[in-house]
């Protein structure tokens, strides 16, 4: 669970550090519908592990987590969030994630969730969608295209919606 979780949550990390960049007016350029787009990188702060009985990965485990948000090298923002474990078939070594995070910023905060479905031991990337946010943010959506680089940092493709 730890390999799955670490990648599900720098992935979550990412697409909220991108919002804030979007939002501060750093580099984007528009995506074929007309939106804009950025690139970040997320890096693990701290991480923990949640193993409810039964001992072992069972439906419920999970782990929660805070990153650091980096955009060409500056910090710019802080990222929470909690994944739980909904379904697990380990015969075939499969399963679902469900993760809720929101990232933090000075003018609001952005909010994100959805489902990371793993087939193994080693998961490359997903898409999660933007829900909203706070403030400057309340209208914020669209989605973010995660590619895990390491257990402690992700790289994000953030495409908002007009």
């Amino acid at each position: 669970m730890r390999r799955i979780g670490g990648i599900i949550l720098l992935a979550v990390a990412l697409l909220f550090g991108s919002f804030m960049l979007t939002s501060a007016n750093a580099h984007n350029n528009d995506d074929d519908n007309g939106g804009e787009s950025f690139k970040i990188t997320a890096v693990s702060k701290q991480f923990r592990d949640l193993d409810f009985p039964p001992k072992g990965e069972s439906q419920g485990d999970g782990f929660v987590f805070s990153d650091d948000v980096y955009y060409r090298g500056k910090l710019v923002g802080s990222l929470d969030g909690v994944c739980t474990l909904t379904r697990l078939d380990p015969k075939a070594n499969e399963g679902h994630q469900q993760c809720v995070v929101t990232l933090s910023l000075p003018k609001g905060t952005l909010a994100s969730q959805g489902v990371l479905v793993f087939r193994g031991e080693e998961v490359s990337g997903f898409t999660i969608a933007i829900t909203g946010g706070t403030g400057r943010y309340a209208d914020a959506g669209g989605e973010a295209h995660v590619e895990f680089v390491s257990d402690t940092r992700t790289n994000i493709h953030v495409v908002l919606d007009d």
